[in-house]
Parts: structure tokens; C-alpha cells; sequence
């Protein structure tokens, strides 16, 4: 028996690309093992999106090669596009599947058994979904809607990997929720590098709103849907008709708009396509329809150029918004875009800066699950800690509940909770019948 290990790193859409990888592996009778030790071949799927990525993927794949065989190993994810030759150089012996390419991922292993290298890297329009697929959570499926994007960001290391926007066709995506829903799936994460790009490849406008129309008719049940992080500039141009969509019970009421920085100048600089302004007027028009939605960010700090007077209105921005989550990231130097020759802001501030504003970040988010204390509603349980023993929860605005229970839970139940506690991460319930 063939035995394959898969390691992934990266984002929502990374995993759902290992678990198709699982799939159609385990369909060619090849058996997954949870340790490289009882590996034949072993897959890494890398992430790329900054230079401090990077270098621990770099660090990861040096271990295996040294402890396994380089000629075991098959670099896959988005490392292969965009950095083929630094592989080449360091790993000669090691195969390369990138994300484009993962539906050729037997034939690769067939080759490597052989004592072959194989090589399968270039774009190339490969719809990722109604695919096979060894996913981790019997009740939850994260399914890509499409791949690549519509901008250009001077930060963004993805774009070479992922190329420009290519949506999936909407046939395929029913195909695969009503599957997955008659599978017992009850939580799809609606993932891609940009979901609000669906569409922008044929049509001047996104048909995001459309698609989930089309799923909401279409896909009876009692379910969730997440919306997966969604460019403000796109988002900006669908506001009205994505808002129509948010009125569906089914749908979290959750929004992800990275809005990367709070000021203008840094935002041209990114070439991010919107302002501050304009920013901050779309979650204002999102929360007055749904007050209690829960929003989340992402802020880059110490891009370069950024001063103290640009970093403040981050800040301040964080202040005035009051996100649910921001993920805070320092900027990260990658050699393959044009910025990262520019003159980088000291490491040390970049530091503090981070530091700053992850303590503001973590106790506004802490003040704002504070006001969910008291609250009783109906909570999905979609996951179970087994080290702590936990069961874990979503109520309709996407907030993670850990939940106390005299009676066993069964991921998948809609359960009623009291919301007796807030921490800056989660909320604490308890079941009430």
C-alpha cells in the first residue's frame, strides 16, 4: 500500500485544496497516513503571502528533505508559481505540484514511486470544486467559488500564484452544497482569494449576489453560510444587492473587508483601490441593516513610507469602528514584489507598532463580545475540542460559543444558550432546554 502524508499551511482556501489533494488520492487507493515517518511521499502545501511565511515554509521543507529523502517530497500550494527557481535551486531533488495543478497530484506520485521528479507548475483554469474531498469536519465544507483576483496590491505575493480572477461555474457549486447538505454538511465556507471577484472575469460587475441567490433558492434547509474576506472596492460596487442577500436567515450575518490601513496616502500607495472614507461608510451602511454583525479586519503595519502620523490613523481608524477582529500584520519584505526594494520601516518600530495596536484590537474585541453577555439564542455546533473537552458553537452572527452541556451535543445540532461569559476570543453559554 502506497502511503501519502499531507502537511497544509496557509488560508481557508489552502485547506480546502488539501482536503480535494486527500481525495483524490484516497480514491486511487492510496492510503493517508498522519506522520511523515509512514510516508512514501510527502506533501507540503505551502503559503507565500509574506516574506516571514516564507522563510518558515523554507525552514519546514529543509526538515523534511533532511530527515526523509528530498526525492520524497513534493512542494505544492502557492510556493511553486512564485518562486520556482528558489526551489529548483534548494530542493533539485524535490517535486513541485502547484495550486494550479492539484488535480494532477496521482499522476505525481505514480512518477515519484517510480523514482521520477515531477514538475507541474503554469496557470492554468482548474475549477476547484465538486472534486473528492477528505474534510476534517463532518459538518462543515469549505468550498472555493473562485481563484485569483481582480487587483493589483503592492503587498500581495498571492496575485503570481492565483493569477487574475477565474470564477467557478455555479452549476458545479449547487452540485456540490447540495451534496454536501444531503451529506449532513450544515456551515459552507464560501472561500477564494477575493469572493466578492465572482464573476468580474465575464461580467463588469461581481455576480456574488446572484450565486447566492441562486443557492438560497435552490438549497433548502436549515444551514449557514460564510462569506469568505471580501476586497471593500468590490464590495463597495454590490453593497445594495449583497445587503438583500445578508436578510437570509441561513447566511452569518459576518463580513470580512481588510481594510489594510487607515490612511489614504498608505492605501494609494497599495494601490488598493478605495479611501478611508469610503471604507468606513460601507461597514457604517452594513451595521445600521444589521446591528449586531460581527466585522472583521485586517491592518498592515510598517508598510513602506508609513510614518507615525499614518500609523495613528490606523489607530484611530480601530478606535472609531470598533472591529470585532483585526488581524494586525507587520509588512513583510517579499523579494518578488517591486515595494520591497523601497526603504523598510525599522523592524523595531514595526514591532511596536504591531504590539500597539493587537492590545487595542484585543480589547475592543473583548468589550464588544462583552455586550453579547445575556444573550439567549440558537447556537450551531460545528466543532468539539478534545482537549479541553468542549463543544463549540456559532450563533447567527458567526460568534464562537463554547458551550456547557449536561447532555452529550452532537456536531451539526442547533442548540438554545444563555451567554454567561465574554472573553476577547469566544463567548462562554450554556445549553438551556
Amino acid at each position: 500500500m502506497v502511503c501519502v502524508y499531507i502537511e497544509t499551511y496557509g488560508c481557508a482556501n489552502n485547506v480546502a485544496e488539501s482536503q480535494i489533494i486527500a481525495g483524490l488520492l484516497e480514491r486511487a487507493g492510496i492510503e493517508l497516513v498522519k506522520s511523515p515517518e509512514h510516508a512514501d511521499v510527502i506533501v507540503v502545501n505551502t503559503c507565500d503571502v509574506k516574506l516571514a511565511t516564507r522563510n518558515r515554509m523554507l525552514e519546514r521543507l529543509r526538515f523534511l528533505s533532511e530527515r526523509f529523502g528530498e526525492e520524497k517530497l513534493v512542494i505544492a500550494g502557492c510556493m511553486p508559481e512564485i518562486e520556482p527557481s528558489l526551489l529548483r535551486e534548494l530542493f533539485p531533488r524535490a517535486s513541485m505540484v502547484s495550486t494550479n495543478h492539484i488535480d494532477e497530484m496521482v499522476k505525481a506520485v505514480g512518477e515519484i514511486l517510480k523514482g521520477g521528479r515531477v514538475e507541474l507548475i503554469g496557470r492554468k483554469p482548474l475549477e476547484k470544486v465538486c472534486m473528492p474531498k477528505i474534510r476534517d469536519n463532518p459538518v462543515r465544507n469549505i468550498i472555493p467559488i473562485c481563484s485569483g483576483c481582480n487587483g493589483a496590491c503592492a503587498f500581495c505575493a498571492t496575485k503570481l500564484a492565483k493569477g487574475n480572477v477565474f470564477s467557478f461555474s455555479e452549476e458545479k457549486i449547487l452540485k456540490e452544497m447540495l451534496a454536501s447538505r444531503d451529506a449532513g454538511v450544515k456551515e459552507f465556507y464560501l472561500t477564494g482569494q477575493d469572493v466578492s471577484c465572482y464573476g468580474l472575469d465575464y461580467c463588469e460587475e461581481s455576480r456574488l449576489p446572484e450565486l447566492l441567490q441562486k443557492i438560497l433558492a435552490c438549497v433548502k434547509g436549515k444551514y449557514f453560510i460564510r462569506l469568505g474576506m471580501m476586497n471593500p472596492k468590490n464590495v463597495l460596487k454590490i453593497s445594495n444587492r449583497l445587503l438583500r442577500i445578508y436578510r437570509d436567515e441561513r447566511v452569518f450575518k459576518f463580513l470580512h473587508v481588510p481594510v489594510q490601513s487607515g490612511s489614504n496616502r498608505i492605501l494609494r500607495r497599495m494601490n488598493r483601490g478605495y479611501t478611508v472614507e469610503e471604507f468606513v461608510d460601507l461597514v457604517r451602511k452594513f451595521r445600521r441593516h444589521f446591528p449586531e454583525m460581527t466585522v472583521w479586519s485586517d491592518i498592515i503595519v510598517g508598510f513602506p513610507g508609513e510614518t507615525e502620523k499614518d500609523f495613528e490613523k490606523s489607530v484611530e481608524l480601530v478606535k472609531e469602528m470598533k472591529f470585532d477582529y483585526v488581524n494586525v500584520s507587520r509588512f513583510s519584505p517579499h523579494r518578488v514584489l517591486k515595494v520591497s526594494r523601497e526603504r523598510q520601516v525599522p523592524t523595531e518600530i514595526q514591532k511596536e507598532r504591531s504590539r500597539t495596536l493587537s492590545a487595542l484590537v484585543n480589547r475592543i474585541a473583548a468589550e464588544r463580545n462583552e455586550a453579547w453577555v445575556g444573550w439567549e439564542g440558537e447556537v450551531l455546533v460545528d466543532e468539539y475540542n478534545r482537549k479541553k473537552m468542549s463543544y463549540i458553537g456559532r450563533n447567527f452572527a458567526y460568534k464562537p460559543v463554547v458551550i456547557k452541556a449536561e447532555r452529550k451535543l452532537a456536531l451539526g445540532e442547533f442548540v438554545k444558550v444563555r451567554v454567561t461569559e465574554a472573553k476577547h476570543s469566544c463567548l462562554i453559554g450554556e445549553a438551556i432546554e
